[in-house]
């Protein structure tokens, strides 16, 4: 018994180890995004720089980072280098702006992985601009990082067509001039925009009467925007929040409501909830990752208006200021039943070990004394076996939930704040 509790206690360990620890989104959070070889920054500096940066890479979906460090041979190897052995980068293709200072001679370099290779040649100037003219400014080495990353943040934030440079009047929804645009209220507006084609006529009208009750009910604007394409946006939710800004979706003088964002672009295949104004504060991270769990596998298996029509019934929670309920969790139940098995087993040891210390068993000199001669015959019997082709059949994988979804904040191209969070596929 003691052998096979072993083994089982074995078996569970090993299995526990082997889980792999994923980083949510393909970002690593075990290192500091802030670094120095010089004495220059505290340690209360390096946490608060860290936590900024966390926070915008996960809502800008960029990294950012930052060492100060002595003179190198070769400055470029060397920053690819730390940013790859630092596992620096977001995303599948590791997109990092990756501050260098060499602080010995007093001299620095920004270098872009990724994503952000894609910044305009003016875009790079305003990044290093904002560091050298803060430090020369007299505002320390804490106050140039901290301008540098404001304008790292700034530029990777910004709608792109791809090169970098800023989208124009490409969305059929941009304004004419958006440099002049003024925040307004628009009215009779769809709040259920199906661009991407995704839902049948029924289903449209059964959403936008879904959304009409909510409204009405709880005083938050509701739009569900579906879209083949994220216009050349390097960020969905600016993209996103864009859309409802420049529609005049909203109540009240600071717009109240949130906008229910699903891509179907090939790269760019995903959605976002981008809430505003006192919505903001009701759809936290927690609240979005749950409601994340919930649709990730209608998405995956192209349920779309499963999906929404489950996105609003979980929303109809958080518009309560309630947290809507957790999907079952098979994986707890497995849990529970190994554990209340190796319990039973441990309990089951125990009563029989003292049940074998009671027993009472007669000494015999030989084996013999326990044959009745004559009642008991042994053959000897063999099987053989026709055939040992084995056909093995790999058993269907359970979906994944896409892991934790990315959650921040951010501006919209005409500066109105928002926050929110959502997943790819």
């Amino acid at each position: 018994m003691k052998k096979i509790l072993s083994v089982i206690l074995a078996a569970l360990l090993l299995l526990a180890l082997s889980v792999p620890v994923l980083a949510e989104d393909g970002y690593n959070f075990d290192y500091c995004r802030v670094s120095y070889e010089k004495g220059i920054l505290t340690d209360d500096d390096i946490e608060e720089l860290d936590a900024d940066i966390i926070f915008k890479a996960k809502s800008l979906e960029m990294d950012f980072a930052v060492l100060i460090s002595g003179e190198k041979d070769d400055e470029t190897a060397f920053a690819a280098s730390y940013v790859e052995n630092n596992l620096y980068g977001y995303g599948a293709d590791g997109s990092c702006v990756f501050l260098l200072i060499d602080y010995d001679n007093m001299v620095f370099d920004v270098y872009y992985y990724g994503r952000a290779k894609n910044f305009s040649a003016s875009a790079k100037a305003a990044v290093s601009d904002a560091f050298k003219n803060s430090y020369n400014g007299g505002n320390g080495m804490r106050g140039a990082i901290e301008a540098f990353l404001a304008a790292a943040y700034s530029e990777a934030g910004k709608p792109s067509n791809g090169t970098g440079e800023t989208v124009t009047a490409t969305p059929w929804w941009y304004p004419e001039d958006p440099a002049n645009f003024v925040d307004f209220h628009g009215v009779n507006l769809p709040h259920v925009v199906d661009d991407a084609g995704l839902l049948t006529a029924s289903e449209k009208a059964d959403l936008e009467s879904k959304i009409s009750s909510m409204i009405a009910k709880y005083g938050y604007d509701i739009v569900i925007y579906t879209t083949p394409t994220v216009y050349g946006y390097s960020n969905m939710m600016v993209c996103a929040a864009d859309f409802y800004v420049y529609q005049g979706y909203g109540v009240g003088d600071d717009f109240s409501g949130l906008v229910f964002f699903h891509s179907v672009e090939t790269g760019n295949r995903g959605w976002r909830t981008v809430c505003f104004g006192k919505a903001m504060r009701l759809f936290n991270e927690k609240r979005i990752n749950a409601i994340d769990d919930a649709l990730y596998d209608l998405f995956v298996a192209g349920d779309h208006y499963e999906a929404y029509s489950l996105f609003l019934e979980k929303a109809a929670y958080v518009l309560e200021d309630k947290d809507p309920p957790k999907p079952f969790d098979y994986s707890t139940l497995v849990v529970a039943i190994i554990v209340g098995l190796v319990i039973g087993l441990v309990i089951a040891g125990m009563r029989i070990s003292a049940m074998k210390k009671k027993m009472v068993l007669p000494k015999a000199t030989a084996a013999g004394n326990y044959i009745v001669h004559g009642a008991t015959v042994v053959r000897n019997i063999t099987t053989t076996y026709l055939y040992t082709n084995v056909v093995r059949h790999e058993k269907p994988k359970s979906s994944s939930s896409g892991g934790g979804s990315s959650f921040g904040g951010g501006s919209s191209s005409s500066g109105r704040s928002f926050s929110g969070g959502g997943r790819n596929y």
